[in-house]
C-alpha cells in the first residue's frame, strides 16, 4: 500500500507539471497552481508552498478556480483523495477570493493529510512505533483480531459521539450521500487513521471525518486486556 501512495503522488505531481507546461491561459495556469497544491498537501509538503500554489491560483482566476476544483474533484476522487479536492471547491465557493482562510485551509488540509492519506501507511507507522495493530480480517467490528490466541473478545465501542450533519450547502444542493469510515481505536481508547474508504459523494467525506475524530471510545478487550483494534463506520446523509 505504501509503494501505491508513493505512485499516486507521482502521477500527482506529473499531472501539475504537464498542466503547467501546457497552460496558455490564466485559467490554465490557476488549475496548474491548484494541482500543484493538491500534489503538496499529499506529501505533507511545506505549509508555505502550499500556500503559494493555492494563492496564485485564486490571484490568476478565483472565479474558474470553481470550475476545475469540480474537474480535480473526479480526478481525485478516483486515485483516492476526493475529499481534499471537494473541500477546496466548498472553501473556494465560500471564500471569494479570500486569501486568509486559504491559507488557514492549508495548514488544516496539511495535518490531516497524513491520517487520512493512506490507512494502511497510517497502520504501519502506528506498528513502527510500537502499537500491535492486529491485521484486517473480516467485520472490524465484529471479529477478534487474527493474532488473538484465545480468551473472550468484545470489540471496541463508541461510547461519545455525535452524528455528522449537513453543511449547509449541501442541504441546499439537496444531495444525500453514504460515507464508509475506518479508523484504529487504541488500546487507550484514542483514535487514529481515520480515513474515508468510500464516499458516494465526495462532498461528505470531509465532515465526516472531522466528526468521527471527536468521538471517544472504550477500546477492544481481548482476554480481560485492552487491545488495539480497527473500527469501521458508515453514515448516511439522508433529507428529512
Amino acid at each position: 500500500m505504501a509503494a501505491a501512495f508513493t505512485d499516486q503522488v507521482d502521477k500527482a505531481f506529473a499531472f501539475a507539471a504537464r498542466a503547467r507546461e501546457r497552460a496558455g491561459t490564466d485559467r490554465e495556469r490557476a488549475l496548474a497552481a491548484e494541482a500543484h497544491g493538491l500534489a503538496l498537501l499529499r506529501t505533507g509538503g511545506p505549509v508555505p508552498a502550499i500556500e503559494a500554489a493555492l494563492i496564485e491560483a485564486l490571484r490568476l482566476d478565483s472565479r474558474a478556480a470553481r470550475e476545475s476544483y469540480r474537474y480535480l474533484t473526479e480526478v481525485y476522487a478516483e486515485m483516492g483523495f476526493g475529499h481534499l479536492a471537494s473541500r477546496f471547491l466548498a472553501t473556494y465557493e465560500a471564500a471569494g477570493g479570500d486569501r486568509a482562510r486559504v491559507r488557514g485551509l492549508a495548514r488544516e488540509l496539511r495535518v490531516d493529510l497524513i491520517a487520512n492519506a493512506d490507512y494502511e501507511a497510517c497502520v504501519d507507522a502506528l506498528r513502527a512505533a510500537g502499537h500491535e495493530i492486529p491485521p484486517l480480517g473480516g467485520d472490524e467490528n465484529a471479529e477478534p483480531p487474527l493474532f488473538a490466541d484465545g480468551g473472550e473478545y468484545r470489540p471496541a465501542k463508541a461510547i461519545e459521539y455525535e452524528n455528522p450533519q449537513y453543511t449547509d450547502d449541501l442541504r441546499l444542493r439537496r444531495l444525500e450521500a453514504d460515507v464508509v469510515m475506518r479508523l484504529v481505536v487504541l488500546a487507550s481508547g484514542e483514535t487514529r487513521c481515520p480515513t474515508v474508504l468510500k464516499a458516494t459523494h465526495p462532498g461528505f467525506a470531509g465532515i465526516t471525518v472531522e466528526k468521527i475524530r471527536s468521538w471517544r471510545f472504550e477500546p477492544a478487550i481481548l482476554g480481560g486486556r485492552p487491545t488495539a483494534s480497527h473500527f469501521g463506520a458508515t453514515t448516511r446523509f439522508r433529507l428529512q
